[in-house]
Formats: C-alpha cells, sequence, structure tokens
C-alpha cells in the first residue's frame, strides 16, 4: 500500500525505554458531492473511494438501494480526492430535504469531516 509510512514509537515501561519502527495509514480528505454540488467532506485512508461514498450514501439515507444511483464516479480521473454522486429522478423526489440542506453536520471528532470543500480546510 502507497500511503503507508514508518514511524519510531518510544514506549515506556516502568523504568526501561524500548524504541521500534511502526507502520502507519496516512488519511486524506474525500470530497462528495451530490447533484454536482458539494455536499461533504469525510476522511478516509486511499482507495475504494467508489465503495466508501456508496457506504457514505446509504448510511445517510441518500440512498435505500444501489438501484437509486444514475452514476457514481471520479470527477477528473482516479487521482483526484473528489466523487461525484448522481441520483435517479424518482430518488431525487424521494430525499429533497437532504439534497436542500447546506453543510453536511459530522459526529466526528477531528473536525474535518462535514466540511463541504477540501479548499475550505
Amino acid at each position: 500500500m502507497g500511503n503507508v509510512r514508518q514511524h519510531k514509537l518510544i514506549h515506556w515501561d516502568q523504568a526501561a525505554k524500548k524504541s521500534e519502527q511502526q507502520d502507519l495509514l496516512g488519511e486524506e480528505p474525500l470530497s462528495i458531492r451530490l447533484e454536482g454540488n458539494p455536499y461533504a467532506v469525510v476522511m478516509r485512508t486511499p482507495g475504494e473511494e467508489i465503495a466508501h461514498v456508496a457506504g457514505f450514501c446509504l448510511t445517510e439515507g441518500i440512498i435505500d438501494t444501489p438501484d437509486d444511483l444514475t452514476s457514481i464516479g471520479f470527477c477528473e480521473d482516479d487521482d483526484t480526492n473528489v466523487v461525484t454522486v448522481t441520483l435517479t429522478p424518482s430518488r431525487r423526489g424521494q430525499i429533497t430535504d437532504i439534497l436542500d440542506r447546506r453543510g453536511f453536520i459530522s459526529q466526528t471528532s477531528c473536525g474535518l469531516c462535514g466540511k463541504e470543500l477540501v479548499k475550505d480546510l
């Protein structure tokens, strides 16, 4: 995995000190656009962004089934941090309250999730 970095850790155990290397995964912001509009920014370990966004849409009530999606994909190319979601017309009509909402409120502690645009970070 290309997003793994080695970091030196120091463990203290009573009077002894032990040093070792540890693999740490990196995270990056991912911007989600819903019907062409910025909706949310979430943190993720790069890879499987489409599945991540599909799961986000399911848990947030944006979709109930994969059939509610017209398309889901990267805005430009696979290296971008922006995924856009397009819904079927019938699903759009069922969730107008969600589509009209500005600013996704996140319950996470980091404070990054819930922004509408990566550039707002």
